[in-house]
């Protein structure tokens, strides 16, 4: 986040990326969510397998965890959001980052939002990120979607149904909750529409989720105005020759 200094939350990230666990935030979002499920079940939602899926999309959420009116008194509050949407069959990426977080010298609160799109576009490479067009290549395209790719990926280590017998269904949350060590745990959600979600804690205090949803279903599409500019970027650069 531009003018802000990087907060411990972002330790998050790292560590969802490694697979290391972190403490259970699982909450219910309303109707949707699964309850207990059979060892087929469970072996089914976490059979994920990224490195055959046509497309996927990918969510990464970082937050403290208490009020965000109650920045002053602990110094520091910050949130960001990662959302990643991969057609690797048309070889498309929409990428969406949204970062708040909470400025002490000015006790005010700064906002960013970056949109992305990576694509193939006559037999060029390119990217797009808020009106500004850059040429990539195929090897950095194929790198930046796996990296996505192989941080969803973590969540299969879970899909052998004996690794269920470490979680303990929790009624109240509809989550199955992994505790490791002292603070510190994983939660998974499922639910009906196939999505999955690891809730993660770092601490008391810091928080993230990593959730994958359409897998094969994902669709992403090139907006007219990134085309445009693509098109005003290449006869620009023919014009130059």
């Amino acid at each position: 986040m531009k003018g802000l200094k990087k907060a411990a939350v972002f330790g998050i990230a790292a560590a969802i990326v490694c697979g290391t666990g972190l403490l259970s935030a699982c909450r219910k979002n309303g109707d949707g969510i699964l309850g207990e499920l059979s060892d087929s079940e469970w072996e089914k939602y976490l059979d994920i397998d990224v490195e055959k899926c046509k497309s996927i999309t990918v969510d990464l959420t970082l937050y403290f965890t208490y009020p965000k009116e109650e920045a002053a008194k602990y110094g520091e509050w910050q949130y960001e959001r990662h959302l990643y949407k991969i057609d690797l069959e048309n070889e498309i990426m929409y990428k969406l980052d949204e970062e708040e977080g909470f400025e002490k010298s000015s006790g005010n609160f700064v906002k960013d939002t970056d949109e992305k799109y990576y694509f193939a576009y006559q037999d060029q490479y390119y990217e797009w990120s808020n009106g500004k067009v850059y040429e990539t290549t195929k090897a950095e395209f194929i790198m930046e979607t796996e990296s996505v790719a192989n941080a969803a990926l973590q969540i299969r280590q879970y899909k052998d149904p004996k690794s269920k017998e470490s979680f303990r269904y929790n009624e109240e949350t509809g989550c199955y909750d992994l505790t490791q060590y002292g603070t510190a745990g994983t939660s998974l959600r499922f639910s009906e529409d196939g999505s999955v979600t690891m809730i993660a804690r770092g601490s008391s205090i810091t928080g993230g989720e990593i959730a994958i949803s359409a897998v094969d279903k994902t669709k992403v599409e090139i907006p007219e105005n990134v085309k445009g500019d693509v098109d005003i970027y290449i006869a620009q650069k023919g014009s130059e020759k």
